[in-house]
């Protein structure tokens, strides 16, 4: 029996101990590898901004922490290792990374891609956006986890949607950058609207 107060999700196969082991360390590694990736990334960037002072590295890494702290609470790793003792505060940290996240994303998407010049109308749909994730973001402090977990989900979903649209469409522009950043993004992208589908 399972119990939760928030989304669960488990698998429906039943393991022997030495399976269970092995299966368990290998996934263990390679999330551990993937977040060491990332706080690379975001070492990597603040470097850049440090020298180079351009908002988008600062954006960047702001993202790259927060979505590092959204998969650390995700995958367990972070109540398991980081934060035994957060309690309670374990469940909000999920919905509060993710939805941090998809904020400092999009502010990212806007800022490299400078939608506000070269497209105007999805700029507007973007502060949309914005605005949204980061309203959540502070309710998700305060509000029923599982009442945050599917507007975060919905939110995400159109964000990511909406994110997508704009670099199709720079792409299309050929502004400098929006092709490679589109291969970058499509991967992530991808991944949060089957989380979020998920979810639902």
């Amino acid at each position: 029996r399972a119990v939760s107060d928030v989304s669960l999700t488990l698998a429906a196969r039943l393991w022997s101990t030495t399976e269970f082991i092995a299966y368990h360390e290998a996934s263990t590694e390679l999330i551990a590898l993937y977040l060491g990736m990332l706080l690379a990334l975001a070492a990597y960037n603040l470097l850049l901004f440090s020298v180079l002072k351009e908002r988008a590295y600062l954006l960047y890494v702001c993202f790259a922490i927060s979505f590092g702290l959204g998969a650390l609470s995700f995958t367990g790793i972070g109540a398991r290792y980081v934060w035994p003792e957060a309690g309670a505060w374990t469940n909000r940290l999920l919905p509060f990374a993710l939805c941090l996240s998809a904020t400092i994303g999009t502010l990212f998407v806007k800022h490299f891609l400078n939608t506000a010049t070269w497209l105007p109308r999805w700029d507007r749909v973007t502060h949309v956006v914005v605005w949204s994730s980061l309203a959540l973001t502070v309710a998700s402090l305060a509000l029923p986890v599982y009442w945050v977990i599917p507007a975060m989900s919905l939110v995400c979903l159109t964000g990511a949607l909406v994110i997508m649209v704009c670099l199709f469409r720079a792409a299309s522009l050929r502004i400098p950058g929006a092709r490679i950043f589109l291969a970058a993004w499509c991967v992530l992208i991808a991944g949060v609207v089957l989380l979020a589908l998920r979810n639902f």
